[in-house]
């Protein structure tokens, strides 16, 4: 018994030590993360109406946000 727990602690520590080489082969990040042009981010800003944070495209053209309006 203390074999096989032994076999399968070695086996899952080889996996992880594997897991980690490739990683570190692929290299830092994903293309999407290379790309400058990709925004992950949105501009926030805060209604002056209510003073809620929304998407600042979300704000109509006086700056509320669609909360407001209802």
């Amino acid at each position: 018994m203390f074999r096989l727990i032994l076999l399968i602690a070695a086996l899952l520590i080889i996996g992880q030590l594997l897991r980690i080489g490739l990683r570190q082969l692929r290299g830092p990040g994903s293309p999407r993360d290379n790309d400058p042009d990709a925004d992950p981010f949105e501009v926030m800003t805060q209604c002056p109406h209510c003073g809620v944070h929304v998407p600042k495209v979300t704000l109509d053209a006086g700056g509320v946000c669609p909360e407001c309006h209802q």
